[in-house]
């Protein structure tokens, strides 16, 4: 079994990851890369996916 780093959307099921070994950092700079956001609200880091992004 391989155990995978993962970004969860907080908004829907969408899940971003990747098919090689990488830090979390690493993982989160390339989902940024390709669309997804991280947000403060109200003291709380959310996660979300290109596809709920409403300030795209």
């Amino acid at each position: 079994m391989t155990i995978r780093t993962a970004i969860c959307c907080d908004r829907c099921d969408n899940v971003f990851t990747s098919d090689r070994r990488e830090a979390r950092g690493e993982l989160t700079k390339r989902s940024h890369e390709a669309g997804w956001k991280s947000i403060g609200v109200n003291g709380v880091w959310e996660n979300i996916c290109d596809e709920h992004d409403s300030t795209a």
